[in-house]
């Protein structure tokens, strides 16, 4: 047979464990793993509810056999005649039989554990590796015996095969779908974010914005700096700087602002720069001094010179040379001084 694509296990939340079903002992079907449900990151549990898989111990991929099998070996244990055992212990047993022997309430469970539809292509292929699973332990427990079964027995695993190769290929193409649909996004984005740019440096210039920020300082901080700052005997200075962290936006370091990446030959789609993403400016987070007077009053603005956004870059040539940043906007900067007993400034 050939190998599946990994199929349930890449759906699974996190802190699932990866079960591999056991090699077939003749005939060589096709192995699926599939995620066994861990207590940590189980929604039955958060639910308040027993996970059936975790009560019997049995995987994901277990067929009815194996959870029949399953049951009447932890029933024995379990059962209010045996030392140890108990009626509550014996009937979740049961009650988690029941579920995984039935097809739509475990199709229900399915859904809910692996957090996926109903419909989906990860659960259609998790009830044909079971299928796979139950007809190779009939083969190991001896059932398989007339021709008549033995060629029902090579039917039913040749469409078992059949089935999840066929959701391995229409997986793969929703995959390449979803890859396509989201370069084509993302280039999008990136042709209006540099249109935007050419027609602002066309209207504008290549200075960068202003950016607006609110200071929150209270008359302590203000009295604090300045007395750390006036040491040693030195003038007693009217001014105090504090230090503000402060997100602008900048050409991005990798490409210089132009949102591609070299390669002359290479499809659009492909060609978006990986730092930017093809936008051209990324965020940058840095601390700036403000210098503020130390008797500064509530709403008092102040001005750090070019120290907002960076000015832009203008493309040169097709293959990304740019032109040198135009000069930084200035910080404008509110002072919210908060009075006693004010915590924040809504």
């Amino acid at each position: 047979g050939m190998s599946a694509p990994l199929a349930v296990a890449r759906l699974a939340p996190p802190g699932f464990k990866l079960n591999p079903v056991p090699p077939p002992a003749r005939r060589r079907g096709r192995v699926v793993v599939v995620a066994s449900a861990s207590p940590s990151a189980n929604i039955y549990s958060a639910r308040g509810d027993e996970n059936p898989y975790e009560v019997l111990g049995v995987d994901v991929t277990a067929s009815k056999r194996a959870v029949r099998d399953a049951f009447r070996a932890a029933a024995k244990r379990a059962h209010p005649d045996t030392p140890g055992g108990s009626a509550k212990a014996f009937d979740a047993l049961a009650k988690a039989a029941d579920v995984l022997t039935d097809d739509a309430r475990r199709a229900q469970l399915d859904a809910v554990l692996l957090d996926v539809p109903a419909d989906s292509l990860s659960l259609e292929e998790l009830r044909w590796s079971r299928e796979l699973a139950a007809l190779r332990e009939a083969e190991d427990a001896g059932e398989v015996k007339d021709p008549a079964a033995v060629l029902e027995a090579a039917r039913a695993y040749a469409a078992a095969e059949k089935a999840l190769d066929a959701i391995a290929k229409r997986k793969k193409k929703a995959e390449d779908a979803e890859k396509l649909r989201r370069k084509e996004d993302a280039l999008r984005a990136s042709q209006a974010a540099r249109l935007e740019i050419t027609s602002r440096i066309a209207t504008k210039g290549s200075r960068g914005n202003d950016v607006a920020v609110t200071m929150t300082v209270t008359s302590e901080m203000l009295t604090e700096a300045l007395e750390a700052q006036s040491s040693g005997g030195k003038k007693v200075p009217d001014r105090v700087t504090l230090p503000l962290r402060t997100t602008t936006m900048v050409n991005c370091a990798k490409c210089d602002g132009w949102g591609e990446k070299e390669g002359h030959w290479t499809l659009a789609l492909d060609k978006l720069c990986v730092k930017c993403g093809g936008m051209c400016r990324v965020e940058k987070t840095s601390t700036v001094r403000v210098p503020l007077r130390v008797d500064a009053s509530d709403g008092e603005r102040v001005v750090v010179e070019g120290a907002g956004d960076e000015g832009y870059r203008k493309q040169v040539t097709a293959l990304g040379e740019m032109t040198e940043p135009g000069p930084g906007g200035d910080l404008i900067v509110t002072v919210a001084l908060l009075r006693d007993g004010e915590t924040t400034r809504r």
